[in-house]
């Protein structure tokens, strides 16, 4: 099979040579061959082709590099969120860490104020709050035996009746001078047992009633993990 295409001519001119021939495309006669048609329409198809390959070269490009960029954006996001929560937990850490301190620093102030109080207390009223600690634990005591330091005997000794009275359960005290005690402490026998009592023994049962009630002896509220 041959396709025929129009074959321009040149205009005749009178100044032109008449050897020359006119214009022609293809063979001698005019017509392209089947087969140089066919290749000029097999480059077209693998033109076409390869502009279609290089939009979807092209698109996949963009497309990776989308998705690329989407990933470092979350990355970065997860990242940042996590030295964030780092950050939380260490601002977490050191409040509570300052609100002990304060408490440590409540508590012993408190008690070094109540310390300092307390000792400026006379002996005798220092001795005889001791005694009615151990006497208001013993109640309904008919007789009782009561151990305490030498000097604080006469002390004791000349407040007896007043301690009896406040006491009504109990029936007699046996003072008893013991160098084993220590000042401001006393020990009393009764037939239920021996109580001592201390002034420096209640100071501290004080301040752990204070560390107790502002929580100073809780579990620290947060484990830090540095991994």
């Amino acid at each position: 099979m041959v396709f025929l295409i129009p074959v321009l001519r040149a205009e005749r001119r009178d100044d032109a040579d008449e050897s020359v021939a006119p214009v022609r495309i293809g063979t001698h006669t005019g017509v392209i061959p089947r087969e140089m048609v066919q290749t000029f329409a097999d480059a077209q198809s693998a033109l076409a082709s390869a502009r279609d390959e290089a939009a979807r070269l092209a698109r996949a490009g963009q497309a990776a590099y989308e998705a690329e960029r989407r990933r470092g954006y979350e990355d970065g996001l997860a990242l940042a969120r996590e030295e964030q929560a780092e950050r939380m937990i260490e601002v977490v850490g050191r409040t509570v860490d300052y609100f002990e301190n304060v408490e440590q620093r409540v508590v012993a102030l408190v008690t070094d104020a109540v310390r300092r109080i307390t000792l400026d207390a006379p002996d005798g009223a220092r001795v005889l709050a001791v005694t009615r600690s151990v006497l208001s634990v013993v109640r309904n005591q008919k007789q009782m035996t009561l151990r305490l330091n030498p000097g604080q005997i006469d002390a004791v000794q000349a407040h007896l009746n007043d301690l009896l009275v406040a006491y009504p359960g109990t029936g007699y005290i046996d003072l008893v001078a013991d160098s084993r005690i220590a000042p401001d402490a006393c020990m009393l026998e009764s037939e239920m047992g021996f109580v001592e009592a201390s002034l420096e023994g209640q100071l501290n049962a004080m301040k752990k009633v204070f560390e107790r009630v502002l929580g100073n002896d809780r579990e620290p509220a947060v484990e830090r993990a540095t991994s």
